[in-house]
């Protein structure tokens, strides 16, 4: 297995809200993420990179990132994962295509290199900030097999 396919980061952290709301309402409306979202983007844009406000995209909450001319998504969420369960933050890239191409593309599955100037500037803020505790990265097949 090659450490470029290692593509999705799940993560511990304090810092983030983990909140239930108080009365009967769905926890999950709006999701839990906003505010690791948001510190994301902002590590971004500290480093001159493009980057879009958050919005919530019903699993979390998502923005497009723009890096020498390619438009990437982070999605920031919530998961409850492991024996017993714990709270994870879950980090998971992916590159935008055009319609055409995502239609019509041999490669659904998308290529992990092609996510690698995005991984280049996430990775070292995960897993170089104090914000974040046991940082792993997993392939997508193996995040399906723990979530």
């Amino acid at each position: 297995m090659n450490f470029d396919d290692k593509i999705i980061a799940i993560f511990e952290s304090d810092a983030f809200d983990l909140s239930w709301p108080d009365d009967d309402s769905d926890p999950n409306e709006p999701p839990l993420g906003k505010d690791l979202a948001d510190f994301l983007q902002a590590r971004l844009q500290e480093q001159s990179i493009e980057a879009d406000a958050p919005f919530d995209s019903e699993t979390g909450w998502e923005f497009f990132v723009t890096i020498e001319g390619v438009q990437y998504s982070l999605l920031a969420h919530w998961a409850p994962m492991g024996e017993p369960e714990s709270d994870i933050w879950v980090i998971q890239p992916q590159i935008l295509q055009g319609c055409l191409k995502a239609l019509f593309s041999r490669d659904q599955g998308q290529n992990p290199r092609d996510l690698q100037p995005l991984l280049k500037a996430i990775k070292p803020i995960l897993n170089e900030s104090n914000v974040f505790s046991d940082v792993r990265w997993l392939t997508r097949d193996e995040f399906s097999a723990v979530y």
